[in-house]
């Protein structure tokens, strides 16, 4: 197997492991939701409000690393094209 057939074969692994994580990100994100929603309805206080601040961040960051994924998702699809177009000029 020729090395850009290797890298190509890594890049669509790479790509298929993104898609893992992120699904598996989201549900598991999507559970913590549920929870706090329902932990929200009950719990008041100073300490309520830290930690609804402290949620609201972190619900930030799930929002940036769902983002980063979806660019570097893209990046990799556009290096995947550019590779089987190059391997196979004659089909594109």
């Amino acid at each position: 197997m020729a090395d850009s057939s290797k890298l190509l074969l890594s890049l669509q692994e790479y790509l298929r492991q993104i898609d893992l994580h992120s699904r598996q990100m989201a549900a598991e994100f999507q559970q913590l939701e549920l929870a706090y929603m329902a932990l929200s309805q009950v719990y008041e206080g100073s300490t309520a409000e830290n930690f609804r601040s402290r949620w609201s961040i972190t619900m930030t960051h799930f929002e940036q690393s769902a983002d980063h994924a979806r660019k570097l998702r893209a990046i990799i699809e556009e290096k995947i094209a550019a590779m089987k177009k190059a391997e196979n000029p004659e089909l594109h």
